[in-house]
């Protein structure tokens, strides 16, 4: 009887093994009761036989209500809803030790999570060097150029990626440039901003200063250029446009005077990639000057340059 007691049972918490710690206690219990049920005869022995049952009824009843809400539940993984791909994302399988999941398209932001190798990831959009991606749990998150193209196909071969200058160049809304060159003799140092409207027209707004031996010059233009064939890697451009010149002549020389005059001007020039956002650019101007003289004035312009865009 003491050997019973002292049995300490330790089960894995399965089902069976809550009838089985009752059905003990019981054994126990009626050890205790079984000598003093006999004095009172075998109609009360017969009687208390039927406790036991009664009791583990009631027990396992109590556990199945005191049960876990899990253990009814079927595994995590079947209840959770796989995330949706679209078919036309591009797949993608790590190939070095790990690849680290950011919250935005920049260094700034932080890692969220980690993919390991031979994981396989979906390419979900471009955003210029930055890559939208997403996983088979559905963690969405963004990888830089120089880690996904260390990524691979699901073959094994290399990953082949649009060029940067056909896919996000031919995009641009807007570029901002400087350039530096000649205008008819003085140096030239100019700012300049366009709006891309289309593929291949834009508006562009150009703010110089020219520094030449005997005066100032400053002028303000704008114009429209057309592109034929942005997606060439150099491509050239053509425009025309109108604005305000105005000289300034040396303080030495103080009998010349002031002069703002409008001019039109005929462009062309060429653009090339070069990295990231960066554009390099050669521009030629024909201006004419619309004097109060009998004649106008013709003046040339050469620059060279660089922009971005975004």
């Amino acid at each position: 009887m003491r050997l019973l007691r002292n049995v300490d049972f330790n089960f894995n918490g399965l089902a069976w093994s809550f009838w089985l710690k009752a059905c003990l206690r019981m054994v126990i219990r009626l050890q205790s009761v079984t000598v003093e049920v006999r004095k009172f005869g075998r109609q009360s022995y017969l009687m208390l036989s039927l406790v036991p049952i009664a009791f583990i009824a009631n027990n396992s009843m109590a556990q199945d209500e005191n049960s876990p809400a899990e253990n009814l539940q079927p595994p995590a993984e079947l209840n959770s809803e796989q995330p949706v791909i679209p078919a036309e994302a591009q797949r993608v399988v790590v190939s070095e030790p790990f690849i680290n999941l950011q919250t935005g398209p920049g260094r700034g932001f932080p890692v969220f999570y980690i993919v390991e190798q031979k994981q396989s990831l979906w390419i979900l959009k471009r955003k210029y060097n930055w890559f939208n991606v997403t996983n088979e749990s559905g963690k969405t998150g963004w990888v830089p150029l120089e880690e996904i193209i260390k990524t691979k196909n699901p073959d094994g071969s290399d990953v082949q990626f649009t060029s940067y200058t056909e896919r996000d160049y031919v995009k641009r809304d807007w570029e901002l440039g400087f350039r530096a060159g000649d205008f008819g003799g003085a140096n030239v140092l100019a700012l300049s901003g366009a709006w891309q409207f289309t593929e291949n027209l834009a508006a562009e707004l150009v703010v110089g200063q020219g520094l030449g031996d005997f005066s100032e010059v400053r002028q303000t233009t704008i114009n429209v250029t057309n592109t034929p064939f942005p997606e060439w890697q150099f491509s050239p451009y053509f425009g025309i446009g109108g604005g305000l010149v105005k000289v300034i002549p040396s303080a030495a020389l103080v009998q010349e005077v002031d002069r703002q005059d409008e001019v039109l001007f005929a462009t062309t020039g060429l653009k090339t990639y070069i990295t990231d956002r960066f554009l390099f650019r050669v521009e030629y101007r024909n201006y004419v000057i619309l004097t109060t003289q009998a004649t106008n004035e013709d003046i040339e312009e050469w620059t060279v340059g660089f922009s971005v865009f975004f």
